[in-house]
C-alpha cells in the first residue's frame, strides 16, 4: 500500500507540484494556467483543498486541449 504524509496543507502542496515545479525547471510556460502557457488539466468531483485524497480520484483529464478521460458526463 502506498501512503503519503503531507506536512503542509492541501494547497502548498498541489503548489509544489505544479507552480513550483516549474519554477526550478526554469518552464514559465508550465504550471500553472494562462494564456500561453502548456497546460494538461485535470477536474476531481471534489474540492482536493478540502480533501487531498480527491487528487486520487480524477474524473476529467484534458490533455493538449482534448478530453482524453471523462468521468463526468
Amino acid at each position: 500500500s502506498r501512503e503519503v504524509v503531507f506536512t503542509s496543507g492541501a494547497s502548498e502542496s498541489i503548489a509544489s507540484a505544479t507552480v513550483d515545479a516549474a519554477r526550478l525547471l526554469r518552464r514559465p510556460d508550465l504550471g500553472s494556467l494562462h494564456e500561453g502557457a502548456l497546460a494538461d488539466v485535470i477536474a476531481t468531483r471534489g474540492n482536493p483543498l478540502d480533501d487531498i485524497t480527491e487528487l486520487t480520484r480524477v474524473a476529467l483529464v484534458v490533455a493538449n486541449g482534448e478530453p482524453v478521460r471523462n468521468d463526468l458526463v
